[in-house]
């Protein structure tokens, strides 16, 4: 309903405001909005997502300078129209900024708990240790965020302590030949878990 909104009165604006308005003020104005959202996220612009809500947020930004053009054009109507856009488009950005906000949030707490995590480890079978280690690997691979993939590697140096707590010498077959996804072929079955 606001979008379908939106859009009418940008057309009626696109068509009634001079051209420098329509070809120079609201390609900047998109392209400023597109910048600030791609600047606020930390994965941009490696991941696809990230370069989608940018543009997806440029593209709704360019709306505004028409809009705003379309709605001087019907007079006290268009105020109370503008006033509630501008009203609805202010608790979406509200919730917007508070979606982002909390799942920074969340990731600030997601960092790991290096002892809790060892202690974890110690009571989990070898298998599930060569399996979140390959699962860790992945991550570190294609994560795109630089602090996901810090924790991927703190993660997967526990996980590589713990196996060379249980097994030595089969933790040193493995690194020497270097062979990073298979490490099961190399430990030892019997000492799953901790002393």
């Amino acid at each position: 309903m606001l979008l379908v909104g939106a859009v009418c009165c940008a057309l009626v604006g696109a068509l009634s405001a001079p051209a420098y308005v329509v070809l120079a003020v609201t390609p900047a104005f998109g392209l400023l909005v597109a910048g600030l959202v791609g600047l606020m996220d930390p994965a941009f612009p490696k991941a696809p997502s990230a370069k989608r809500r940018a543009v997806l947020a440029g593209a709704g930004a360019s709306l505004v300078v028409p809009c705003l053009a379309g709605l001087a054009q019907l007079g006290d109507a268009g105020t109370v129209a503008g006033l509630v856009l501008l009203f609805l488009s202010c608790l979406l950005a509200e919730a917007w900024i508070t979606r982002s906000l909390g799942s920074a949030g969340r990731d600030d707490e997601a960092e790991v708990d290096v002892e809790e995590l060892q202690r974890l480890l110690r009571a989990l079978p070898t298998s599930v240790l060569v399996r979140e280690w390959r699962s860790t690997g992945e991550l570190v691979r294609t994560a795109a965020d630089p602090d996901r993939r810090a924790r991927g590697l703190l993660v997967r140096t526990v996980l590589l302590e713990e196996m060379t707590r249980r097994d030595p010498a089969g933790v040193a077959r493995w690194l020497r030949t270097g062979d990073d996804d298979a490490p099961e072929q190399y430990l030892s079955g019997d000492r799953d878990t901790a002393p």
